[in-house]
């Protein structure tokens, strides 16, 4: 499972899951690059999107947040399935 609160959390798979919730439920944000990843470059885009996110400078934190962004705005399993597979061709794209 890609989309769970457990740690290890990663960068990369941070940046693939909320390209992916980005791409997937087509919010007018600017997608993350997958060079030079930054925590403020994905605090920036998390907070743009919004949704009860709260400014954090920790990964744990952003990760804990999007999963829970993620419960709130998908009301749906499929839209949570297809989430979590963009996210992991993301990865496996970028970061295999």
């Amino acid at each position: 499972m890609f989309l769970t609160k457990e740690p290890p959390f990663s960068l990369h798979k941070l940046t693939c899951a909320t390209n992916a919730v980005i791409e997937v439920l087509k919010f007018n944000v600017e997608l993350l690059p997958y060079k030079n990843i930054s925590l403020g470059s994905i605090n920036h885009t998390l907070s743009a999107i919004g949704n009860g996110y709260q400014s954090s400078y920790s990964l744990g934190q952003q990760w804990i947040q999007l999963m829970d962004m993620i419960d709130r705005i998908c009301t749906d399993e499929i839209t949570k399935n297809e989430i979590e597979k963009m996210a992991l061709e993301l990865h496996d794209r970028f970061f295999k």
